[in-house]
């Protein structure tokens, strides 16, 4: 095959690795309007013939390789090579330690390099042929090194600020003005102009996905459909749905292609479009040793072997934060960013961070997600580990800087288990701990720290429980140095090392100083070690790869790299990369895409210049409102008040003692007296609704525009009760006396008047004549006394009223709006006897019975529903809400400019609208003399959306005709007809200024 190396040039990281998840949404599109032409513009792009034939690559192995000759690609040899010789470049370690980690990161998928080559081969047969002699990309095979070196360079890219400064520039801006951008765009594309060219961007709560748009169509409801070509379901037509809120859903979504795909959907902050012409290099390579000395920030990333999703956390010396801290994101320093991706159940996807360049003391931490599993899978898993013990991950996290470069290769941790109560705390020691002038290594498991400043990188292995501390340029050493502590377990130095790097210049063969420390003998050796230069051309590093002669080719310390990386592989799977290697003709390397490359400025200015649109002066991306800050907003509303009032009965028994003397000796009785009341209970109750939002803060053109995005809503009742005794009385009852056969009876002869005195009864069963027809007890006591109120009855009756009035008539609510004030009272008649147990030494018991007796209770409620056809907006719940409902139009100044209804039909219908007013006959026009001033006399007019008027009626809605009487109703306006589908509205106006009031409007389908 003929090959040459196409003329495509780099981009910067979107770090979409391509991962899944989010909550299902819907989006209801209206039915064309066939009289209203919708935007409609593309690229020649097709996904049939311009896409991939094959899936985006997924599951733990990467594709391909980044290489040193790529490094140089990306940021030209005077940033990546200390010398080049014969076109062989010795690589400064520090692209050694990129190289490294972004092979690790292209473990969980390639979707921004597939999205970015897809768009840039688009068309373009001359470099098509190049790769295999094909005339359009879907006939494209996966099965060449080339076209995978190809794919990874783009993807690499990713790591350009270039490229990042211009994708969060525009995810700032809503998702409905990105779409207008694209259009934008497609339309230059289209007239034959040139064109910018653009890739998207998405992310959900658990990663991002990059694809590639190539049409874009306005929708009824004033939405875009934007269609693209999506690396997960090659040469298929897919497409993202945007509203004119900037919600945006991509139905069909998945990372990668071993993941079910499910629905995404998002809001600002959460779309991003890249421009092509971000994609030129050289790019700017802030952390290279020949880079100038400006401040640029902090870059860090991690990836890790195993199946969990690593996270970041960063705090500041201030205590901000970002990253993940108990499952929940956190952003709380200004400028930073956080990439986390999520690319399926195989792999844990890279998370890249940027820090702005004020902040340079933080600590750093690495940790894991838990992500909820499906019960069959949680089941699968627990079998899998039973059968085999589970591999430890490991995880690598490298953090740039204009500076120095830190690179920590180390087993996750288990999590951290909650202290036994009693036990001390055992304080938590960060993974990294940065300051101007110094780097603390935390405890690790099997730890490898590389720490790369300019031409020299230190690599030192720890021990479990091991930590080290790195001090720059300390005050007692040389101003070029480097001092560095290994701490035990008991916090205390074991060993010191001083690293003078004034013999070892920039300009000095690059070298890696491995530092070993032997715990038993406490001694401490240094190893240095040249790094080597690169082949000349990546055909001679694949050739040694596939014959095992990486050692003769490029000498012992790449056979060295390379062996170091066998933990990131899967020993059952061999990689794409080897297996398509394996199989090419040994001539395959002899193509025109292997030739020797020297990638100095000549180089880059020879690249033929893109036809890519610059994006910088756009109209539309710089009229776009920026997303400049968001802020968590509540409010609370009052939306209902009513009140209820009700009668309860209440009793409170207490005992009493009462002693007699006279000549028949003492006798003692025990009384019950019940205090009865009747208690009135008023509550006023309130409804609140509860709102929870964020207020977005844009720069329109310089001036600040708030917009609030209610989210949340929960109603909440509250009440406030008042107490008033409405009556009170007090019964008594004689429970017992203390006497053998003693009682009090009436003797009325010889005595007079009458008098009660105490009698002893011949015998304990014989009868006797007593007032309280009490069982003679003999010795017997009695117990305290139970009494028991039973309810024999219970009726209850509701009586309803409803009027129809202004609130400003109403005190619990003066708002002014109109109101059905519905009062409900409820009056419920209980009988009730009372029933009083006594249980007595001897073992009888005695109960006695009351009279029968009513209680009668009312309760009234009082509820006001808001019907006035002026209130309006998705929080005024009580306004006119479809066909079948009424509400009040108040037309009390008759001047024309009242109240106004909107409604939709989706389909042709015959609607009623319906104007009944209150005012007689002879009451018209209306006034305090007849006592109908608060009428109106409706005058109903219909239009379209158009505002041309359909229709109007003053008087045709009399049921009467021309028999009304004088107190009859001749006023009412009706229209009946019917109407296509659209968009209506039914302006509500009296016939004249002296016929202002108020009438009942209803609009219904007949």
């Amino acid at each position: 095959m003929k090959r040459a190396l196409a003329t495509l040039v780099a981009g910067a990281l979107l770090m979409a690795a391509c991962s899944g998840g989010g909550a299902p949404t819907t989006t209801t599109e209206l039915p064309p309007d066939p009289a209203v032409v919708l935007a409609d513009h593309s690229i020649t792009f097709t996904p049939e013939d311009d896409s991939f034939s094959f899936e985006n690559f997924g599951g733990g192995e990467p594709p391909a390789d980044l290489t040193v000759n790529m490094a140089r690609r990306l940021y030209g040899d005077d940033q990546v090579c200390q010398d080049v010789v014969d076109n062989r470049c010795t690589p400064y370690p520090v692209i050694l330690q990129l190289i490294q980690q972004a092979n690790r990161s292209m473990r969980g998928g390639l979707c921004e390099g597939l999205a970015v080559l897809s768009l840039r081969l688009e068309g373009d047969t001359s470099a098509l042929t190049t790769f295999q002699q094909v005339q359009q990309a879907a006939q494209l095979v996966k099965e060449d090194p080339a076209l995978l070196s190809e794919i990874a360079y783009w993807y690499v890219t990713q790591f350009s600020p270039e490229v990042q400064e211009r994708a969060t520039a525009y995810r700032t801006m809503s998702p409905a003005d990105l779409a207008e951008i694209l259009m934008d765009d497609f339309a230059s594309a289209e007239t034959g102009d040139s064109h910018t060219g653009y890739t998207i961007g998405i992310y959900s709560e658990q990663g991002g996905h990059a694809v590639t748009p190539y049409r874009v169509e306005e929708t009824p409801s004033g939405g875009h459909r934007i269609y693209i070509y999506d690396s997960n379901w090659p040469t298929t037509e897919r497409w993202i749905d945007v509203d004119p809120d900037g919600t945006w859903v991509y139905a069909l979504a998945a990372t990668n292609p071993s993941e079910e795909a499910s629905a995404w959907s998002g809001g600002v902050g959460t779309m991003e479009l890249t421009p092509m012409g971000a994609r030129q290099g050289p790019f700017t390579c802030s952390f290279c040793p020949q880079s100038n000395s400006a401040k640029s920030g902090t870059m860090l990333t991690v990836a890790a072997t195993g199946e969990k999703q690593m996270t970041i956390q960063i705090e500041t010396e201030s205590g901000d934060r970002l990253g993940y801290y108990d499952n929940s994101f956190v952003n709380e320093i200004e400028g930073a960013t956080y990439r986390y991706l999520i690319s399926g159940a195989s792999t844990a996807d890279p998370v890249l961070v940027f820090l702005p360049p004020e902040v340079e003391v933080f600590s750093a931490d690495v940790g894991q997600i838990e992500i909820p599993v499906p019960v069959d899978e949680a089941q699968q898993e627990v079998e899998e580990e039973v059968e085999e013990e589970v591999e430890k991950e490991q995880f690598s996290l490298l953090l740039l800087n204009e500076e120095k470069s830190i690179q920590i290769e180390a087993v996750v941790a288990e999590p951290v288990e909650e202290p036994v109560a009693g036990e001390p705390v055992v304080e938590e020691v960060s993974v990294l701990e940065i300051t101007e002038t110094s780097i603390d290594v935390g405890d690790l498991e099997e730890a490898v720290v590389s720490i790369a400043v300019e031409a020299v990188e230190i690599k030192i292995e720890l021990e479990d429980e091991q930590t080290i501390e790195v001090e720059f340029a300390p005050e007692d050493v040389a101003e070029e140095a480097i001092e560095i502590g290994i701490t035990d377990v008991e916090g205390e130095v074991v060993a010191e090392v001083e690293i003078d790097l004034t013999e070892r210049a920039v300009e000095e063969a690059p070298l890696v100083v491995e530092i070993d420390y032997n715990e038993d003998t406490g001694e401490v050796t240094q190893e240095e070690e040249e790094i080597e230069a690169w082949v000349a051309s990546d055909a001679e590093y694949f050739q040694a790869v596939v014959e095992d002669r990486v050692e003769e080719v490029l000498g012992e310390s790449w056979a060295e790299e390379v062996a170091e990386d066998t933990v990131w592989e899967d020993e059952e799977t061999e990689s794409l990369l080897t297996e398509v290697m394996a199989e090419v003709e040994e001539d395959y390397w002899e193509d025109e895409y292997w030739e020797e490359t020297s990638y100095d400025e000549e180089y880059f200015e020879e690249v033929e210049e893109e036809a890519w649109r610059d994006d910088s002066d756009n109209p539309l991306v710089l009229a776009a409102p920026v997303l400049v800050g968001q802020a968590p907003v509540s409010r609370s509303t009052v939306v209902r008040f009513w009140t209820t009032v009700g009668l309860e009965t209440l009793s409170e028994v207490t005992d009493r003692t009462e002693v007699y003397q006279d000549e028949a000796g003492t006798l003692t009785e025990v009384w019950t007296d019940t205090h009865w009341e009747i208690q009135e209970t008023t509550s006023e109750w309130t409804e609140t609704l509860h709102e929870t939002g964020t207020l977005n803060t844009y720069s329109d053109n310089g001036e600040l525009v708030e917009e609030t995005l209610w989210e949340t809503a929960v109603s909440e009742e509250d009440s406030q009760e008042s107490f008033v005794v409405t009556d009170a009385w007090i019964t008594s009852d004689l429970v017992a006396t203390d006497r053998d056969c003693l009682y009090r009876r009436n003797q009325e002869e010889p005595f007079a008047p009458s008098r009660q005195a105490m009698i002893r009864l011949p015998h304990q069963n014989d009868p006797w004549d007593n007032d309280t027809d009490e069982k003679p007890s003999g010795c017997a006591t009695p117990g305290n006394p139970s009494v028991v109120q039973r309810e024999d009855n219970s009726v209850t009756t509701s009586v309803s009223t409803t009027e129809t009035l202004e609130a400003s008539g109403l005190s619990w609510i003066p708002d002014g709006l109109w109101y059905d004030a519905i009062t409900t009272v409820d009056t419920t008649v209980k009988t009730f006897t009372d029933v009083t147990t006594v249980e007595w030494s001897d073992g009888y018991t005695a109960i006695t019975y009351s009279d029968d007796y009513d209680v009668t209770s009312t309760s009234q409620s009082v509820s006001g529903w808001t019907n006035d056809c002026e209130v309006t907006g998705p929080n005024d719940i009580y306004s006119w809400t479809g066909m079948g409902d009424w509400c009040i139009v108040d037309s009390e100044s008759g001047d024309g400019n009242d109240d106004d209804i909107t409604f939709t039909l989706t389909e042709t219908k015959t609607v009623q609208i319906t104007a009944a007013t209150n005012l007689t006959c002879d009451g018209w026009p209306g006034n305090n003399n007849n006592g109908e001033n608060d009428y109106g006399d409706p005058y109903v007019y219909l239009y379209d959306s158009n505002n041309n008027l359909v229709e109007k009626d003053d008087d045709d809605g009399c049921t009467c005709g021309n028999n009304c009487p004088d107190e009859g109703n001749c006023w009412d306006s009706l229209i009946t007809r019917e109407l296509t589908a659209g968009t209506y509205t039914v302006k509500a106006r009296v016939y004249s200024v002296g016929t202002g009031g108020w009438y009942k409007l209803t609009i219904d389908t007949v």
